[in-house]
């Protein structure tokens, strides 16, 4: 097999994975194929039947929940903020625009140390000083919100393209 075949081939192998990953049956393949394997593995070394049947069931089940759990702590973190999910909303406040414009999950309490605090700051300050319009105003700074069209306006200003604002970018 030649370099571009097999290029070709790992392409269309991981396209297969993203599709089953988005239909979400990763997590039983790949435990189905291990415990397979640690049952084979088992009957080869001549262990007695209900202990193999033991073998795999516990496999697959140890596998399902690890490799879940797995996904759920290490890449929905990674994956967030879900900017498809955010795409519909119109008007948001400055705490949330913050967070996604750090690329960070939103949450309504921002420390200083926080990668979305000098972002924070940015725009409290360029609201006050006008250079931002506030769409919906509140009492609280924080929860003062601006809509969708008047943030890409700002952002092309700064020559910036935070990937919440424009999905070509993502």
């Amino acid at each position: 097999m030649d370099k571009a075949t097999g290029r070709a081939a790992l392409g269309a192998l991981k396209e297969i994975w993203a599709l089953l990953t988005k239909l979400g049956v990763t997590s039983t393949i790949v435990s189905a194929l291990l415990a397979g394997a640690l049952t084979v593995w088992s009957y080869v070394r001549g262990m007695q039947p209900p202990l193999i049947v033991f073998i795999a069931v516990a496999t697959f089940c140890v596998i399902f929940v690890f490799y879940n759990s797995a996904r759920l702590v290490f890449f929905r973190f990674r994956e967030y903020p879900d900017y498809e999910a955010w795409d519909i909303v119109q008007d948001l406040a400055i705490w949330q625009i913050a967070c996604l414009w750090a690329k960070q999950r939103p949450y309504s309490v921002i420390h200083a140390e926080k990668k979305a605090y000098p972002l924070l700051q940015m725009l409290k300050n360029d609201i006050d000083r006008g250079i931002l319009e506030v769409t919906v105003p509140d009492s609280t700074s924080m929860w003062r919100k601006i809509s969708r069209a008047r943030l890409i306006e700002y952002a092309k200003k700064k020559n910036e393209k935070p990937p919440f604002l424009f999905p070509r970018e993502r």
